[in-house]
């Protein structure tokens, strides 16, 4: 079961990361894509988020009764960290974000999503089976 669990959170982990390309992408374009337009990337960004929220609800569920102390005290640091790093990068980045109004809201519930999944990924990874 521990092989299956770290699989799904490797499958979670790569489309979540995906799912960030395609927001960056969106974000830098040239051009703005009209509100209510169908695109193969709006259609791919979608896909892949209603998975990475599906997973990361999975995850959660299983996970959430497994977290112990240390745990919590690594995700919260990370969770102290993490968002100030962002904030940085898009700061340093603003220059080449073009539609900082698609950036900011994906961004928004990427990271709640990343920072409530976190703790039961860790969990479940580290899970030893009796």
């Amino acid at each position: 079961m521990l092989i299956k669990w770290r699989l799904v959170i490797l499958l979670t982990l790569g489309l979540f990361c995906l799912s960030m390309g395609l927001l960056l992408t969106a974000s830098t374009m040239p051009t703005r894509i009209e509100a209510g337009q169908v695109t193969p990337l709006g259609v791919v960004d979608v896909a892949t988020a209603f998975v990475v929220i599906f997973l990361g609800i999975v995850i959660y569920g299983k996970g959430v009764k497994l977290v112990e102390l240390p745990v919590w005290q690594n995700s919260y640091a990370l969770a102290t960290v993490l968002p100030a790093l962002v904030l940085v990068a898009i700061w340093f980045a603003l220059s080449k974000i073009s539609w900082i109004d698609v950036l900011l809201p994906g961004l928004a519930w990427r990271m709640y999503v990343l920072l409530q999944t976190i703790p039961p990924a860790f969990a479940l990874w580290n899970h030893q089976e009796a």
